[in-house]
Order: C-alpha cells, then structure tokens, then sequence
C-alpha cells in the first residue's frame, strides 16, 4: 500500500522525515576537476630533420592493409626516413579553458587539421 495517490512523487512519510533539515545534510561537494587556462599562446614555428627505422609490422595503429602497402611502398619490412623535414608553422592561439587532455587534443589538432 503505497501513500502516493497518483504514483508520483514522495511518499509523505518521506517528507515528514525530512522536514526541518537541511537540504545540505550529508552532503559531500565532488573533488573539483582539474583545469588549465591559457590566456594566449605563442608557439614559433618549428623545423625538425628525422632519421628513424621502424619495423611495419610494429605499426599496430595502421590497418593490416596499409601495413601491406607500405611494405611493397618500402620494398622491405621496415619504414625509414633518412633526413626527412618536417616543418610545422608557428601559430597564435587563442585563450582556452578546458580538461588538460581537452586542451592538448585542441592544440593537436591545429596541427593535424
């Protein structure tokens, strides 16, 4: 047997129980999330020459046929850049606030995009 006369709601002897307290009686605030804000950024912009030899097939990120075409691309089962340049564009940012993962996925992708 149920006190509720419609089905919705709280039972009155609910709210006779809580009538007088505080609504804030037991509470505990959730630990606050760690943020990082950035005002403005500068990044200059920055050459590199890479040399570096991989073995393909420890290329887990890369589909099993791309795999194989850098494997025919490479004629071998290594990838190697000897000297290549990679040049990346300096880049003023604007002001951000946010996770620090949310922050370095922003600052990825104004490379990769």
């Amino acid at each position: 047997p149920s006190d509720l006369a419609d089905g919705i709601g709280l039972p009155f002897s609910k709210v006779i129980a809580t009538a007088g307290k505080s609504v804030i009686d037991g509470y505990t605030a959730p630990p606050t999330p760690p943020v990082v804000q950035i005002e403005s950024l500068s990044i200059s912009a920055v050459e590199l020459v890479i040399w570096c030899s991989v073995p393909i097939r420890s290329l887990d990120a890369l589909p099993v046929y791309l795999k194989g075409a850098l494997m025919m691309v490479c004629l071998g089962d290594r990838f190697s850049l000897n000297g290549a340049s990679l040049n990346l564009a300096g880049k003023q940012l604007p002001a951000v606030r946010g996770s620090a993962p949310d922050v370095a996925a922003g600052l990825v992708s104004e490379y990769t995009l």
